[in-house]
């Protein structure tokens, strides 16, 4: 169906808010479904956002600093990833 497109509308919002059926809630949980599968795409429900910052060089280029976070969901080098971003 239209997952891509609530994923991806949801990765750009600032708040998620689901709304969920409390009759079925027993039968199936939906909300640890959701919550897993939005996870799973790398968005970080309920925590802090990543400490991650980038400062110009005097000479040119970037510094890329990620806090002493692992970057699971940014690739093989989440480094050139950024510069590809930036």
């Amino acid at each position: 169906g239209r997952g891509r497109q609530v994923i991806a509308c949801a990765k750009s919002a600032d708040l998620v808010l689901m709304v969920l059926d409390a009759a079925k809630e027993g039968q199936i949980n939906h909300r640890e479904i959701l919550e897993r599968e939005l996870e799973l795409t790398g968005m970080r429900l309920n925590k802090r956002p990543a400490n991650i910052a980038y400062t110009p060089k005097a000479t040119g280029g970037i510094k890329f600093n990620s806090m002493g976070i692992e970057l699971t969901q940014m690739g093989d080098d989440p480094e050139e990833t950024v510069k590809a971003i930036l």
